[in-house]
């Protein structure tokens, strides 16, 4: 057998033309990307919570997705939790609607494990747990991209169903990586 250098399997990819490969912006690129991170306090209305995350600009590769409750103050009521992605007046899901999260622990996870036609997966914090990818895949989710609407405010949003008693405390994240110059995700 050949080395694989002879091969062609260590060759670096070509870079599209638009990447500087000396650039700062272009150092995003060859890691595993950037971690917005936000914590939203919830508070039930008896009906569904929708609560904005990140703000997005461009095109952006959504990596990975998942929440933490940090306080389970009332989780009673707590499910029909999605993500979706919104620019003012049209919703795509990120998620599909139905996580159920009534009763959980503390520490609990949310995942996005699957393509944005599944329910994120819960791992209740109230006994130990595994998840792993299907098909030896070498992450949880394999990502997707999302595209703003320009000369809108395109929101990554957390929905929820609750009741009037609900009190929750999430730490919310998001990897991603920008994928041409003026692509940007911030806290909302």
């Amino acid at each position: 057998m050949g080395n694989l250098t002879e091969s062609g399997f260590n060759r670096p990819a070509p870079l599209p033309a638009y990447i500087n490969p000396n650039s700062a912006w272009c150092g995003i690129h060859r890691t595993q990307g950037s971690l917005g991170v936000v914590s939203k306090s919830i508070a039930g209305t008896g009906a569904e919570v929708i609560t904005n995350l990140w703000t997005i600009t461009g095109t952006i590769e959504l990596i990975d997705l998942w929440a933490v409750f940090t306080d389970v103050s009332n989780v009673v009521t707590c499910s029909g939790i999605w993500w979706d992605l919104w620019d003012g007046a049209n919703s795509v899901a990120l998620t599909l609607d139905g996580a159920n999260c009534n009763g959980v622990s503390v520490g609990t996870t949310i995942i996005k494990t699957q393509t944005s036609g599944n329910v994120a997966d819960v791992q209740n914090a109230s006994q130990v747990r595994f998840q792993e990818s299907a098909n030896n895949n070498p992450r949880i989710f394999l990502g997707g991209m999302m595209q703003y609407k320009s000369g809108a405010t395109n929101y990554v949003r957390l929905r929820m169903d609750t009741d009037g008693n609900t009190d929750v405390t999430l730490s919310l994240y998001m990897a991603w990586a920008c994928h041409h110059t003026g692509s940007s995700v911030v806290a909302a």
